[in-house]
């Protein structure tokens, strides 16, 4: 995970105040996590950090595609996201537990790593069931002859029987 260094920023050294960070989320991102609903994307990442003595305020601005495959038609297609997220990042001496809200991290931290918190905030960003783009119908416009092609094949394989089943039926 060295790769995804760069999704980590250190605190340490900044001023208290207000401090803005780009990111770019790219298809070798999504390679480190590998039962990712998001195969690919082109994702840029505005995050505005304001530090104060004792936390961080994160505000996350996405705005890009991710490529994903289509639970209609099971082809690829770029979904557009564009989204916002808020996280407070507290100091703490005491053991706690995260919340959706609120990480805490110890006093003697001197970075956060981002990596995780972004692929979790692109995949729940995105719908339980993915479908292409609706058209003028508020249909899925997905490949209709890929699917006709896919329920033919279907039907087909249905009628014909496999000359060992019926070889097995005269054993009875």
């Amino acid at each position: 995970m060295n790769s995804l260094k760069e999704y980590s920023i250190s605190f340490v050294g900044l001023k208290l105040g207000t401090h803005e960070f780009d990111f770019q989320i790219s298809d070798k991102f999504f390679e480190f996590f590998e039962y990712s609903r998001a195969q690919k994307g082109d994702i840029a990442l505005k995050l505005t950090l304001t530090r104060s003595e004792n936390m961080l305020q994160l505000d996350f601005h996405f705005q890009g595609s991710v490529n994903v495959v289509c639970d209609h038609c099971g082809e690829n297609f770029d979904f557009p996201l564009d989204f916002n997220e808020k996280l407070l990042v507290k100091f703490t001496d005491q053991q706690q537990e995260d919340t959706e809200e609120v990480v805490f991290l110890q006093s003697a931290a001197h970075q956060i790593d981002l990596a995780q918190i972004i692929y979790e905030y692109v995949n729940l960003a995105l719908p339980m069931r993915l479908t292409h783009p609706e058209n003028e119908e508020s249909e899925p416009s997905c490949d209709l002859a890929g699917l006709e092609n896919s329920k033919s094949s279907e039907e087909t394989n249905e009628t014909e029987t496999d000359p060992r089943w019926e070889a097995l039926k005269k054993l009875r």
